[in-house]
């Protein structure tokens, strides 16, 4: 006759991976649309947002663009930009510089800007508090151990203290002009 264990102490980690990571695809194309269209909103938006926060890797790299044309004192908009994405096949799978157009013909009133803004910012929040709960897990079911449980909890408040006062988990030593800006 077997033994069969009464609890199953398998890590039960697939679990913890939602089915679609929290995203909003057309408050990201909304807000770019708004910035292409109008400089100035971008006045309006969160400090913090940042490239890194877009779910579409593109439209992180648009937004960049965007905001570093800003930053230097000139136009971020589809014309100019359209030559900076030539050669990025995103670009070119999402129509070029007809989608950039399709951004600034459905953008919506600059007004709007900071409430996309915040969208986007909460979403990657998400996100993030989504990642590191899965490292969490993993680290607790199969981590180190030689590291004790006090630890463990220790890394994890101070990824997600990190994560509440900057945006994003610490990723380590940061070039000094990163830091600045």
């Amino acid at each position: 006759m077997a033994l069969v264990p009464a609890i199953d102490l398998r890590p039960r980690l697939p679990e913890l991976v939602p089915a679609a990571a929290p995203s909003n695809l057309e408050a990201e194309q909304a807000l770019l649309g708004v910035l292409l269209y109008d400089n100035a909103a971008y006045e309006r938006i969160h400090d913090r947002l940042a490239g890194v926060h877009f779910f579409e890797p593109f439209h992180g790299r648009l937004f960049s663009a965007i905001e570093g044309a800003i930053r230097r004192g000139q136009l971020g908009e589809p014309i100019l930009l359209a030559e900076q994405f030539s050669r990025d096949p995103a670009f070119q799978e999402l129509g070029g510089i007809r989608y950039l157009a399709d951004l600034v013909d459905r953008a919506p009133a600059a007004a709007n800007a900071s409430d996309y803004a915040r969208a986007i910012y909460d979403l990657a929040l998400r996100r993030e508090l989504i990642r590191i709960g899965g490292d969490i897990a993993a680290d607790a079911a199969v981590g180190d151990p030689e590291a004790s449980a006090r630890e463990q909890i220790e890394r994890a408040e101070q990824q997600l203290y990190t994560l509440a006062e900057t945006g994003s988990a610490s990723t380590g030593f940061k070039t000094f002009d990163t830091a600045l800006s």
